[in-house]
C-alpha cells in the first residue's frame, strides 16, 4: 500500500481511532481528489472526529500534527496540511454544506463550528443590548439592606448589580465563595419589583439541580423573605435537558426560538458541566427579553461532551484582573453607593461576568482551602507542604493505592448505610463519604476499588455479597426518559415486604422529579448502573459529600490534570483524604486540561 501508512500502520491508526473515526476517515479518503486511501485529511478529519469526543470543538494544524504523532503517524506536517485542507472537497470555510470547516487556522466538525457561531452571536447581542429596564434607584435602599456598605468591595453585591442590568450574567467563583447565596439575593430583588416574575432553576445534573433550589430557600430563611414571594420560587430545580424538553428519539429539544422557554429569568447552577452544543440549544430557547444567569466554577473540570464555554467566557471577559466598565461601575453605584474599579480595556463582556473570591466555607491560608488554592493556581510545592501539615481538614493517607489504611474512612458512614431504616436514609448516608478515582480501569480505577471496598465491609459483618445486596450503591450511567432517570442519578439498593408479604428489592433513587422522597423501581426496570462506592471524578461533579477520598493512581495517565485534582478536592465539605504517590499529585497540578475552541476569540 502506498501513501502515508502502510497495512500494519493502517491497523494500528484504526486502533487508535476507535470505530466510528476510523469509518470518518474512511469517508474522507474516499471523497478526496487523491486516490491515496490514507490522504492527510482523511487523517486529520478522523484525528478531529476523535479530538471531539475527548471534549475538543476544534484544532489547529500543530494540534492535528501532535494528535497523528500519539497516534503514530508522523508524516502529517502542520504546513503540508494547510495546503492540502485548502483543495479538498469536503473542507470549507464556513460558507457551505462540507462536513469540514477550516476557519481562523482551526479545523472543525462543521455541527461544532455551526454550534459555537450560534452561542457566540447569542451571548454578544445579550451582551450589546441596551441595560434591561430595572428601576436601579427604587432598589437601592433594599440594595444596601441586603448588601450593607463596606470598605472594601462586595464582589457579590457586584454579581447582584451586574445581573440586573444585563440579559446575560455569570457569576463565577470556588466552592464556597456564595454563588447561590448571591443569586438568591438577586431573585429577592427582582421578586420584590414584580411579583410575578417566571423563574427557572436548571443544573446539568438532577443533583446539583435539587442542591440550587435547597440553597435558595435556606438564604431566603435567612433574610425573612415573605411567604407569598417564597410560593413563587418553583419548589425544585430541574435538569437543563428537562427543562428545554429533550426529545431522545431525534436528539431534539422541544423548546427553541420557534418554541421559546416561557420564563423571565433562567438560572444554571453547576455551567462548568453544560457542554457547547447544550449551551447553544439553552440559548436559543430563550426569549429575548429574558434574564439567563450562568453560576459555576471555571476551574473546574469542564463538560464530559465537547466543549469548555463557562471557561471560555471567563478568559474572553478578562474579569480575572478585577477591572469592569463604567457601565457597571455607574450601576453599582446607584445600587450601593460605592464605587467600582474601572478597566480602561473592559470590553462589554466583562460587565456580564464578575468573579467572586472570599471562601465563606474554607480558609485559604490552611486545609481544604490551602489545598485548592495551591491546585488552582499550579503551585504543586504549595500543595504538598499544606497536605503534609497537621490539619482536621486533611489527611495524607497511604502514598499507594495497594495500602488498605484508607478504607477505615468507609468505615462509619457504611455502618449508617447498612444500619438505616428508610433507603431515604441510606441515601444521606451515602452522601457523607465518596471515594473519586481520576479513572475507571487499572489499579487506582474504581472497577478495582469496588471489591476491594466491599470485601472491607464484609469484614466489618456486612452483607456485601452478591450484585444486588441491601444498602449497595448504585450510580446509573444511561439515562430512562420514560422512568425520569438520567446518567449520574444515585440509588440504593432496598429489600420490601410486598402486599403478600414477600420479600422484594427495588432500588431507590433520589431526583428533583419525585420530589423529598426517594422512589423505588424494580430491578429489572432499572437502566444500566455501577456500584457506586467509588466513582470517577468526572462522575461527581455537581456533587458534594462531607468526606472525599482521592485516590491518585501510583502511575501518570493520562487524564491526570489540574482541573481533574481541583474538582475532586472542591467536592469534600469538611475532610479530604489524599491517597497515592506525591510524584502523581505533582503530575496533575502541572498538568492543564486544554481544550481546543475558538469560542472565546469569537466572543465582544
Amino acid at each position: 500500500m502506498t501513501g502515508l501508512l502502510g497495512a500494519r500502520d493502517s491497523l494500528s491508526l484504526r486502533e487508535a481511532l476507535g470505530p466510528l473515526a476510523w469509518a470518518f476517515h474512511r469517508q474522507v479518503a474516499a471523497a478526496g481528489a487523491l486516490a491515496d486511501a490514507e490522504s492527510v485529511v482523511a487523517i486529520a478529519g478522523a484525528l478531529l472526529m476523535r479530538a471531539t469526543i475527548e471534549g475538543h470543538i476544534c484544532l489547529s494544524p500543530e494540534e492535528i500534527a501532535e494528535h497523528a504523532s500519539a497516534a503514530g503517524v508522523s508524516d502529517v506536517g502542520p504546513a503540508a496540511l494547510r495546503v492540502a485542507l485548502g483543495g479538498h472537497p469536503w473542507v470549507g470555510r464556513g460558507d457551505g454544506a462540507t462536513p469540514l470547516v477550516f476557519e481562523g487556522d482551526r479545523l472543525y466538525l462543521r455541527r461544532f463550528r455551526e454550534a459555537e457561531v450560534r452561542l457566540a452571536c447569542a451571548i454578544n447581542e445579550r451582551v450589546a443590548a441596551p441595560a434591561m429596564d430595572t428601576d436601579l434607584l427604587a432598589l437601592g435602599n433594599r440594595f444596601r439592606e441586603i448588601f450593607p456598605p463596606t470598605v472594601a468591595t462586595d464582589w457579590q453585591a457586584v454579581a447582584v448589580a451586574a445581573s440586573l442590568r444585563s440579559r446575560f450574567s455569570l457569576i463565577t467563583g470556588g466552592p464556597g465563595t456564595g454563588k447561590t447565596t448571591t443569586v438568591a439575593r438577586l431573585l429577592a430583588l427582582l421578586f420584590e419589583q414584580n411579583s410575578d416574575v417566571r423563574v427557572a432553576l436548571a443544573a446539568p445534573t438532577g443533583k446539583a439541580a435539587t442542591r440550587l433550589g435547597e440553597a435558595i430557600r435556606q438564604t431566603w430563611d435567612s433574610m425573612g423573605i415573605d411567604a407569598a414571594i417564597r410560593d413563587r420560587l418553583p419548589s425544585t430545580g430541574r435538569t437543563v435537558h428537562r427543562l428545554l424538553g429533550y426529545r431522545p428519539g431525534d436528539d431534539s429539544f422541544r423548546h427553541n426560538a420557534s418554541d421559546p422557554l416561557e420564563h423571565d429569568v433562567v438560572i444554571v447552577d453547576e455551567a462548568s458541566m453544560v457542554p457547547l452544543r447544550v449551551m447553544d440549544a439553552l440559548f436559543a430557547a430563550l426569549r429575548p427579553d429574558a434574564r439567563i444567569i450562568l453560576l459555576g466554577d471555571h476551574d473546574q473540570l469542564a463538560s464530559v461532551e465537547a466543549g469548555s464555554v463557562l471557561a471560555d467566557l471567563v478568559a474572553a471577559s478578562g474579569t480575572l484582573i478585577h477591572a469592569h466598565g463604567a457601565g457597571l461601575a455607574a450601576a453599582y453605584e446607584i445600587l450601593s453607593g460605592g464605587s467600582l474599579p474601572v478597566g480602561a480595556d473592559a470590553t462589554p463582556l466583562r460587565d456580564a461576568v464578575v468573579r467572586l473570591v472570599h471562601s465563606h466555607r474554607f480558609d485559604d491560608k490552611k486545609g481544604i482551602g490551602a489545598l485548592a488554592r495551591a491546585i488552582r493556581d499550579g503551585d504543586a510545592d504549595s500543595a504538598l507542604a499544606v497536605l503534609h501539615q497537621p490539619d482536621d481538614s486533611l489527611v495524607r493517607g497511604p502514598e499507594s493505592v495497594r495500602d488498605n489504611g484508607w478504607l477505615s474512612a468507609l468505615a462509619e458512614p457504611a455502618d449508617a448505610i447498612f444500619s438505616a431504616a428508610t433507603p431515604d436514609e441510606a441515601l444521606v448516608a451515602l452522601g457523607r463519604v465518596r471515594v473519586l478515582c481520576a479513572t475507571n480501569v487499572g489499579p487506582a480505577g474504581t472497577e478495582a476499588l469496588t471489591p476491594r471496598i466491599e470485601q472491607m465491609l464484609r469484614s466489618l459483618g456486612h452483607d456485601a455479597t452478591g450484585r444486588f445486596y441491601r444498602g449497595r450503591p448504585l450510580l446509573l450511567t444511561r439515562n430512562d426518559y420514560a422512568l425520569g432517570l438520567f446518567n449520574g442519578d444515585i440509588g440504593v439498593v432496598w429489600n420490601e415486604v410486598d402486599a403478600e408479604g414477600a420479600s422484594v428489592q427495588r432500588v431507590f433513587v433520589s431526583n428533583p422529579d419525585f420530589g423529598d422522597t426517594a422512589k423505588g423501581f424494580p430491578l429489572p426496570q432499572l437502566p444500566e448502573a455501577v456500584t457506586a462506592w467509588a466513582m470517577s471524578v468526572h462522575k461527581a461533579q455537581g456533587s458534594e459529600f462531607d468526606t472525599v477520598v482521592v485516590v491518585l493512581p501510583d502511575a501518570d495517565v493520562r487524564v491526570l490534570s489540574r482541573e481533574l485534582l481541583y474538582t475532586a478536592v472542591s467536592r469534600a465539605k469538611t475532610r479530604v483524604v489524599v491517597v497515592g504517590p506525591d510524584e502523581s499529585l505533582r503530575l496533575a497540578v502541572g498538568r492543564t486540561a486544554r481544550r481546543g475552541s475558538g469560542l472565546a476569540g469569537r466572543l465582544v
